[in-house]
């Protein structure tokens, strides 16, 4: 392995876990197979990634660091959160800072979106095998035919420190009220969830809590909704909201009757 034209002594691939020598050799075993390279010390989680197709899996490590696996085993987006950073598959496969992303449910659903993006290309390291790459088309075009996108609410960025005055402080000077047009553009059902007028204004202005159900919602980049709870086995996962999740009262009459029970604000 070489750095800058220069070949790497073996204490400076292993002197630190940190250093991006070291990173360079775990991903390196990691590409190769992962069947090459073990955690002896280190706990994983693995969670099936929701933006892709059956055999996609996330191994998340207690050392706060992982990547996402192929069906082949090849590792993508490799992550580390001590140091905030995470390693593109795409160039010079370097490490880049994560200050981009609110959370690592958002890094890991941006991640999956590039990573079906650039599927028919297949300019990643490592490849995609051809079976990877039919697969990860399909779902593209399946999941496209059902996405939901909540639409730009232009919510300035004045309002948003308003907001963020009254949240932090309860009190506040200044006007974040957001117009009849923008309340109608959120969901009034999400996810089975009726949702107040608190309620709206807390997923516009960023993160929705649904708390009594573990159940946490907030509003990517891009529109999507991003949902953040507990799996069967108890351990975090997450998944984008589609059409089906999402309803508007002046569609349906009979809406009421798939709201979850739970207590108004």
């Amino acid at each position: 392995m070489k750095r800058n034209g220069k070949e790497l002594s073996w204490f400076e691939r292993m002197i630190s876990s940190r250093t991006t020598a070291y990173k360079d050799f775990i991903n390196e075993l990691e590409s190769i197979s992962s069947e090459l390279f073990f955690r002896y010390d280190e706990k994983e989680n693995l969670v099936a990634a929701s933006g892709l197709p059956e055999g996609w899996v996330w191994y998340d490590y207690d050392d706060g660091s992982g990547s996402l696996r192929s069906p082949d085993g090849h590792s993508y987006y490799s992550y580390d959160l001590q140091t905030q950073e995470y390693r593109s598959p795409y160039g010079k496969n370097e490490w880049k800072n994560m200050g981009d992303f609110k959370s690592l449910d958002e890094f890991k659903s941006d991640s999956e979106e590039a990573l079906k993006e650039s599927a028919a290309q297949n300019d990643l390291y490592p490849k995609l095998s051809e079976e990877e790459i039919k697969g990860l088309l399909d779902y593209r075009i399946l999941k496209k035919e059902n996405e939901y996108k909540l639409k730009d609410l232009m919510i300035t960025a004045s309002q948003r420190k308003v907001f963020a005055e009254e949240m932090e402080f309860g009190t506040t000077n200044g006007d974040y009220s957001l117009t009849a047009k923008q309340m109608d553009t959120i969901p009034d059902i999400l996810d089975g969830h009726s949702l107040t007028p608190s309620d709206k204004y807390a997923l516009a202005f960023g993160y929705l809590e649904k708390r009594e159900y573990g159940e946490f919602y907030t509003v990517l980049n891009n529109g999507e909704i991003l949902k953040t709870y507990l799996d069967e086995n108890n351990l975090p996962t997450y998944k984008t909201l589609t059409n089906n999740d999402i309803k508007f009262n002046n569609q349906n009459p009979q809406i009421m009757e798939t709201e979850k029970e739970f207590d108004r604000v």
